[in-house]
């Protein structure tokens, strides 16, 4: 039997945290995929528990509101995602 990567189980999309904290995330994250975001903060908060968690993800959703708010555009992003961003 073949294994394909849909075959794998994604321990992070099936943990509690994850489907938490793609709730909250829901509707608030404008062009970036929630579930993405919640990807995110759940690595790099990974040796953390979940009201650090919770609190990494609503710190960026404030975040997030704020440029909104104040009108702020990514102008010019590096081809690969990573580097230098404009505002």
């Amino acid at each position: 039997m073949a294994v394909t990567a849909s075959s794998i189980p994604d321990p992070i999309a099936e943990s509690e945290a994850f489907h938490a904290l793609l709730l909250l995330a829901e509707g608030h994250t404008g062009r970036i995929p929630p579930d993405r975001l919640v990807r995110h903060i759940l690595s790099v908060t990974a040796l953390s528990g979940f009201p650090v968690q919770r609190a990494a993800l609503e710190a960026t959703l404030r975040r997030l509101s704020g440029a909104k708010q104040d009108g702020l555009v990514v102008a010019t992003a590096p081809s690969s995602g990573l580097g230098a961003f404009t505002t």
